[in-house]
């Protein structure tokens, strides 16, 4: 059996540590091994709380090739948890629980943001969804919108000098997919020459102009944006360790 381990709170806060003790009681069935919850956002406001972060062992890492497995987690990225409850007749019951989740909670919110009291989701994320607003439209986003123009800017500068590291000549990148919240970013596109185009019996990767797309997930913390995934031409399965 696994063992309950709930992050530290203070007396006070009992209903806080009630939800904590709720989620964790609900993953324990699913490891074999004792975990614990990594919480990188908590909020709750009226009848709703929500829960995004990781799900980490207490004494040794999970074996995610193992453990979970019902949730077809890809061991080979960070693993995360989303968690949105809802409380109904003094009982809170869950209305979202995943564990393999690389991406923000609030990606999956667009069912619930009518029912979402004002203020909830802005204690969590500046990147909120339009039909938020709609219910919300005292919200300014003028300054979340700057916020994360600034992040896009900074997530694709990193990852283009990474793929540099990767080709004897001077590329481009299309991206065809971004999406960055507060501490996470995940990227998706093709790779071009900048002048013509790449010369792939030259390069070191297992690349073509057929199989050229890219796919990057990105992580922030103390020292800026880290990777936690970046696969160059996966359709080949050319994985490029970091």
């Amino acid at each position: 059996m696994s063992l309950i381990c709930i992050p530290a709170f203070s007396a006070s806060d009992a209903e806080e540590h009630a939800i904590f003790q709720i989620v964790q009681e609900k993953l324990t069935p699913h490891f074999s091994i004792p975990v614990t919850i990594d919480a990188h956002h908590f909020a709750r406001k009226g009848n709703w709380a929500l829960i995004s972060g990781l799900v980490v062992g207490v004494d040794q890492e999970i074996d995610w090739y193992r453990e979970a497995s019902e949730f077809q987690c890809n061991p080979d990225i960070d693993v995360g948890l989303s968690v949105l409850m809802r409380k109904d007749a003094d009982e809170w019951q869950f209305e979202i629980f995943n564990v393999c989740d690389v991406g923000a909670l609030e990606w999956k919110l667009e069912d619930y943001v009518a029912q979402l009291p004002c203020g909830f989701l802005e204690q969590i994320s500046n990147d909120l969804p339009a039909h938020y607003l709609d219910y919300c439209p005292e919200v300014d986003t003028s300054k979340a919108q700057d916020e994360l123009t600034k992040a896009q800017a900074v997530v694709m500068e990193q990852l283009l000098a990474k793929l540099d590291t990767n080709f004897s000549e001077q590329i481009r990148f299309d991206a065809s997919r971004i999406e960055v919240d507060e501490n996470w970013a995940v990227v998706a596109g093709h790779v071009h020459g900048i002048d013509g185009d790449i010369d792939w019996d030259t390069e070191a990767l297992n690349c073509s102009e057929t199989f050229s797309g890219v796919w990057a997930a990105m992580q922030k913390g103390v020292d800026g944006w880290q990777f936690t995934a970046l696969n160059i031409c996966p359709q080949r399965q050319a994985v490029c360790s970091l």
